[in-house]
């Protein structure tokens, strides 16, 4: 995952536009890059949308805000529902750090 999470990354801020990869596991991610800072999301597109439902992910990240609150649960008006999050600008660091927020994500959908 880190592979492919670095590559839409770099990608997303070189061509500045929204970069997405599908995972193993049926959901998708992507990175958006928007002026100087970096948003992710991790979320099932419109036609996997029916695995999860946006309140039961709301439910979930108010029980442990300590762990899933810098997720956001957003629902597009395609049906896709993600949980977002603000990178604010990305260093090495932070890249890292990443992948690990990214884990997170993941478990708001399990």
């Amino acid at each position: 995952m880190r592979e492919t999470l670095n590559h839409i990354i770099s990608q997303a801020i070189q061509e500045q536009q929204v970069m997405m990869a599908s995972l193993s596991d049926g959901l998708t991610v992507f990175a958006y890059p928007a002026t100087e800072r970096i948003v992710i999301g991790l979320g099932l597109g419109r036609d996997e949308a029916h695995r999860a439902n946006s309140t039961d992910l709301l439910k979930k990240r108010g029980r442990n805000m300590s762990r899933y609150g810098r997720w956001l649960p957003v629902s597009f008006i395609d049906g896709a529902i993600y949980v977002v999050c603000d990178l604010g600008v990305l260093d090495d660091a932070a890249r890292d750090a990443c992948v690990d927020d990214l884990v997170l994500a993941k478990e708001l959908f399990s």
